[in-house]
């Protein structure tokens, strides 16, 4: 599966299926908790999200979303801001329930 950064990744989310978003930005799972925020000396714990249908969302990657964990592209004020050139919302190859992890 990889590790895609930037301001949003979009995934395909399985209904009734709940997924826990890493809110301190530390996950090398991204957008997706691994645990790392163990070590976030801000006590940042994961959101979680139950799917409410199976569909693709695209969760926050940039961490300043106002909608967690769904990207609400304020990324976008960095890009216009910034001409970052890391402003694209990226895909996961495959379905999250493909991910064999425990997420919390």
């Amino acid at each position: 599966m990889g590790n895609p950064t930037g301001p949003a990744i979009r995934v395909g989310v399985n209904k009734g299926k709940t997924y826990y978003w890493c809110s301190c930005g530390l996950s090398k799972s991204q957008p997706f908790c691994d645990n790392s925020h163990k070590e976030d000396a801000q006590n940042r714990k994961p959101l979680s999200y139950t799917a409410l249908s199976d569909r693709f969302i695209s969760f926050c990657a940039c961490k300043k979303t106002q909608l967690p964990p769904i990207c609400d592209k304020s990324h976008n004020r960095d890009c216009l801001t910034n001409n970052s050139s890391n402003c694209d919302v990226i895909s996961k190859d495959s379905k999250v329930s493909s991910l064999n992890k425990t997420l919390i």
